[in-house]
């Protein structure tokens, strides 16, 4: 992790996202309304949010470790609604989370990896 002044509130906020992906994956269709129109571009932007996310805790070398693991989060939640009987298993889901996945890490590289350090330096370094 980069050294960051509050890096539990980044992590929690983090797990928050995290989390908010999660529900939003296994509840049944319909619960909670659409922020989006079309179902692939909410699991694009999710994944990719998710990903400048971490990668603004992380140095670069990590974020391989940072695409692998989102990408296993959604590949187990593609698992999980296949097995709830109310949601589906769509490889489409995970071209969406990964091609997300892919777009956050090239922006991280050439703008916004370490955004969380950055922005830290800007409230905290204020003389």
């Amino acid at each position: 992790m980069l050294p960051l002044r509050v890096p539990l509130v980044w992590m929690a906020l983090g797990w928050l996202l995290i989390l908010g992906v999660c529900f939003g994956s296994l509840v049944p269709g319909g619960t909670i309304p659409r922020f989006m129109p079309w179902d692939k571009l909410s699991h694009f932007v999710s994944y990719l949010g998710l990903m400048l996310w971490f990668c603004g805790m992380y140095p670069r070398p990590r974020y391989r470790w940072v695409a692998a693991s989102l990408l296993l989060l959604g590949v187990a939640l593609e698992v999980l609604q296949r097995l709830s009987g109310y949601r589906s298993f769509e490889l489409e889901d995970m071209l969406a989370n990964g091609l997300g996945l892919a777009l956050g890490w090239w922006l991280a590289i050439i703008i916004l990896g370490g955004w969380c350090l950055k922005l830290e330096r800007l409230v905290f370094d204020r003389s």
